[in-house]
């Protein structure tokens, strides 16, 4: 009797570890048989249904594993890779911490906020004539925002105005035009990171056309007039230099007007 009671204990106590346990970490267990350990899963079949379908429960989940055999696994947690925030230099700092909200706001504005349609008036230095003076007013300008923008950004409509006048002892003569033309200019700051690209040189170049309207008077006789209007083409490359975003100065050459200096401005 003894010897039998003695083989009932010994089989009870081995049968208890016929079976995997997975102890979760809220001190619960799943009696199972587990198949595999993955980097975040622990794979495993129920032990009343070894036929059944396989289940995966997280790592994250799982405490320790105690195998059939009576050997315990615990569970390492998986690794979060965790940002390390680099450590800031005195010198950043200082930087950092000098430069107020206004000042940030202004450089963006600088930055970013970046129109370019200025109004030009120009002295013209055309050899015969008494006095030619020009007048030019960009408009419709596609905000440049970017450094990688494109060729049409950067191009604007405009109208021209220019009147010329010529007089001696025996004749005079008037010239009036009005042109509409398009400018190409190029932000030379802007293409270059500048800080302030509101400011600096700004070639451009222009062509259109324009119609005149000249009227030539003789001193001479019976001091005759006659009037006439006539086309042309309209061309003509320059230079502003802007000491700030609202003036600047000028200097231009036009295939009609020749060499002119004056200013530029923005309103």
């Amino acid at each position: 009797m003894k010897i039998a009671l003695k083989f009932l204990l010994i089989f009870f106590y081995f049968g208890s570890f016929a079976q995997d346990v997975i102890v979760k970490n809220d001190k619960t267990d799943i009696k199972a048989k587990v198949l595999e350990i993955t980097d975040d899963l622990i794979k495993y079949k129920k032990f009343e249904m070894l036929e059944g379908p396989t289940y995966n429960i997280n790592k994250t989940e799982v405490f320790m594993i105690i195998y059939k055999n009576g050997t315990k696994e615990y569970i390492e947690q998986p690794k979060t890779n965790v940002a390390v925030p680099k450590p800031t230099t005195a010198a950043q700092t200082a930087n950092v911490l000098s430069v107020s909200p206004a000042q940030k706001q202004n450089q963006a504005k600088q930055t970013n906020d970046f129109y370019y349609a200025p109004s030009r008036l120009t002295w013209n230095f055309i050899e015969g004539y008494t006095a030619s003076i020009t007048g030019m007013a960009d408009f419709f300008n596609n905000k440049a925002a970017s450094t990688d923008a494109t060729l049409f950004s950067h191009l604007n409509l405009g109208l021209l105005i220019n009147g010329s006048f010529y007089e001696d002892d025996y004749a005079s003569i008037t010239l009036n035009d009005f042109g509409l033309y398009t400018n190409l200019y190029f932000p030379i700051n802007k293409l270059n990171n500048a800080n302030n690209v509101n400011v600096g040189l700004f070639p451009f170049v222009y062509g259109g056309a324009l119609l005149r309207y000249s009227t030539a008077k003789s001193n001479y006789g019976s001091s005759a007039s006659t009037s006439d209007f006539t086309g042309d083409f309209l061309f003509g490359f320059g230079l502003d230099y802007k000491f700030s975003k609202g003036f600047g100065i000028t200097t231009r050459y036009d295939v009609d007007y020749k060499f002119g200096l004056g200013i530029n401005f923005n309103f």
